[in-house]
């Protein structure tokens, strides 16, 4: 079908027809009750979306559409089969309520990729403008400053903690650039298809990205941060290879061959890890480094050590508490919660910091999952996307959400593809990122993302970037012929 679109034997329009055919008769595998009929639906889902986005000629695979639908991938059909065929951990009740919701994912997606093919039908298409090693200046000095900017603050949030300056520090300063944490592994990925990259500035990047989050790893949160920056940084790598025929390094190929069970690895550890540091934010180094190690040798000490810590990553990935809150909804014994005054004044003041709005963000996120008892208190298991619009509106809510973010993903990617140079294809690669941790969303944070999140941060990345010298030569010039 891609090849079929690239010669143009069919138009925009017949294209978007064979495509909204394809998934219309693939939905009917929706309306099987098994599990694997809807998982062979899902996944055909994420094949249309990929052609689509492909025909768009969008970063792919680092593209919105399929990064969306990769970040549900993991969770709902790898943590979901993983749980139940692996360890037996679900009983039949359970299994009946992962059906479901596999049947609600499918409904959004359904609606996601309608939403993507109109925003594609309606949006002209712009002459594409490519950039030369993506226009920037990376050079060792630029890559110095920029780290600089995103270590140095992380380091003093440390001398003032406990003073009367923290929350204000840590909102003005620590929170812009927590919202920023993929930028410098698009910007490492950027890097490493230069030839003879340095170890030293691969060394600060990957630093940088991993520096407002280094406190919380090292008391045992956070444990995603390590494999969403490996799948960042591998996603990164074949877009380039795929859209501008950029050779990945003999390096970049064993990244991406060792990833999964680099991930596996990493997050047993961390497990064990949290288990013995208990949470502890006043553990000393000395504590911290004996756990490290004590964590690292028991990984191999036992034979069935990583099967027994491994199960957490399953458990942990399909989300059962969302799929328990759906289920909790779908059996009437709570109440759809709608919209709210309340919801409405959040998107309205999403602007505002919340040192001066301390209301923001109150009641959503996990503390949706605190009200219904399906999380502890000291626990951070958040809503996802599906579950709170669920919750909110049921199925007329999901197809008019994850239509509306089709819509709106998709425009914002077209736009960005060919405006903008430099800045614009960073900030294309840094937008569609933001969709792979969108499922562990409430509703209302999805809202925002296009109205705040996106924007603010796309500011703070010029700024940044512009400081440091990347951006030195014209963000507007680029050289780089797209893919015909």
């Amino acid at each position: 079908m891609i090849n079929v679109y690239k010669l143009n034997v069919l138009s925009r329009f017949s294209f978007n027809i064979l495509m909204t055919l394809s998934l219309c008769l693939t939905a009917l595998c929706l309306f099987i009750p098994h599990i694997y009929a809807r998982i062979i639906f899902f996944t055909v889902v994420g094949v249309i979306i990929f052609v689509c986005e492909r025909s768009m000629k969008l970063l792919i695979p680092a593209s919105p559409g399929f990064i969306f639908w990769f970040g549900n991938f993991v969770p709902y059909i790898i943590g979901g089969l993983g749980s139940i065929f692996v360890f037996k951990a679900w009983g039949e009740s359970d299994i009946r309520s992962y059906e479901n919701a596999l049947f609600y994912l499918g409904i959004g997606f359904s609606f996601y990729t309608v939403g993507m093919l109109c925003a594609h039908a309606f949006i002209a298409s712009e002459k594409e403008n490519g950039i030369s090693q993506f226009g920037l200046n990376i050079n060792p000095l630029s890559v110095c400053i920029f780290s600089l900017i995103i270590i140095l603050p992380v380091g003093l949030m440390t001398l003032i903690r406990g003073s009367s300056f923290e929350p204000i520090y840590y909102n003005l300063i620590i929170g812009p650039l927590m919202s920023i944490e993929k930028l410098p592994v698009i910007l490492l990925a950027i890097y490493l298809v230069q030839r003879n990259p340095r170890w030293w500035v691969i060394t600060l990047l990957f630093i940088g990205a991993l520096a407002t989050s280094l406190e919380e790893i090292s008391i045992g949160y956070g444990r995603q941060k390590i494999p969403i920056t490996v799948v960042t940084l591998s996603m990164v790598y074949i877009s380039m290879h795929l859209v501008y025929k950029k050779r990945i390094s003999y390096f970049g190929k064993w990244v991406l061959f060792l990833s999964p069970f680099a991930l596996i690895i990493l997050f047993v550890i961390n497990t064990i890890y949290r288990e013995n540091i208990n949470l502890n934010r006043l553990a000393s180094m000395e504590e911290k480094e004996e756990a490290l190690i004590y964590s690292s040798r028991e990984l191999f000490h036992a034979g069935d050590i990583s099967i027994e810590y491994a199960f957490p990553l399953f458990d942990r990935l399909v989300e059962k508490e969302s799929i328990e809150l759906m289920n909790m909804v779908e059996s009437g014994s709570i109440e759809k919660a709608g919209w709210t005054v309340g919801d409405i004044k959040q998107i309205l003041l999403s602007w505002v910091p919340k040192i001066f709005y301390p209301e923001k963000g109150v009641g959503y996120g996990r503390d949706i999952m605190e009200y219904y008892g399906l999380c502890a208190p000291d626990n951070n298991i958040p809503v996802t996307v599906l579950a709170d619009t669920f919750r909110r509106s049921g199925v007329v809510g999901i197809i008019t959400l994850y239509f509306m973010m089709g819509v709106l993903s998709t425009s914002i990617a077209l736009k960005l593809k060919g405006k903008y140079g430099a800045f614009g294809v960073v900030l294309a690669y840094y937008f569609a990122l933001l969709h792979f941790e969108l499922n562990n969303s409430d509703a209302l944070s999805v809202i925002t993302l296009y109205i705040y999140r996106f924007i603010s941060s796309g500011l703070i990345i010029y700024t940044i970037m512009r400081i440091s010298g990347m951006l030195r030569v014209g963000i507007f010039s680029s050289n780089l012929r797209p893919v015909n």
